[in-house]
């Protein structure tokens, strides 16, 4: 259906005129903003590229025979920094088996194997009790990863021999 009577245009809202001249303004800024910001850049790396090259015409023989020797040094250091980083502090086994120690339980032979984190140990004690309760010192330690008692016997004394097969946390050697 075509009408032929002209209908009055409907105007536009006084807050949609206001919103779109500020938008229109915050888009104008933005574009300004990003034009100052990207000449700031352009002139920063000139000025980067002046000072590097001023830098480079002060550098003598000297400095750039003291400059390779630094850099050799370092390399050194780091070199030894990744050495001590690796190196196995085996002292601290000891500080482990004397604070995890029963009091009636003696150690007599001692072989400690860093490289495969564990050791075995010979020794007595007074009673079977005691051996027990040192197993369970060992195996409630989570520094010990698993405990073997190998062999045990009594003694002409009375007391009990045993032998242990330990395995160690590698962190301990750390």
């Amino acid at each position: 259906m075509v009408e032929i009577i002209p209908k009055q245009v409907e105007k536009t809202p006084f807050w949609q005129r206001i919103l779109l001249y500020i938008s229109m303004f915050l888009l104008a800024g933005i574009v300004l903003v990003c034009s100052i910001l990207n000449y700031s850049y352009k002139k920063s790396l000139v000025t980067l590229e002046e000072l590097e090259n001023a830098f480079d015409r002060e550098k003598t023989q000297d400095k750039v025979l003291l400059e390779r020797e630094i850099v050799n040094w370092e390399k050194k250091i780091n070199d030894f920094a990744i050495l001590g980083n690796k190196h196995y502090f085996v002292s601290k086994f000891f500080a482990v088996i004397e604070e995890n120690c029963h009091p009636r339980v003696w150690f007599s032979k001692l072989n400690l194997d860093s490289t495969s984190n564990s050791f075995s140990v010979a020794g007595s004690t007074d009673s079977f009790s005691s051996l027990g309760q040192q197993l369970i010192i060992f195996k409630e330690n989570p520094i010990f990863k698993s405990v073997t008692l190998s062999q045990v016997s009594i003694n002409r004394n009375g007391q009990v021999e045993f032998a242990l097969n330990i395995t160690l946390d590698p962190k301990i050697f750390k």
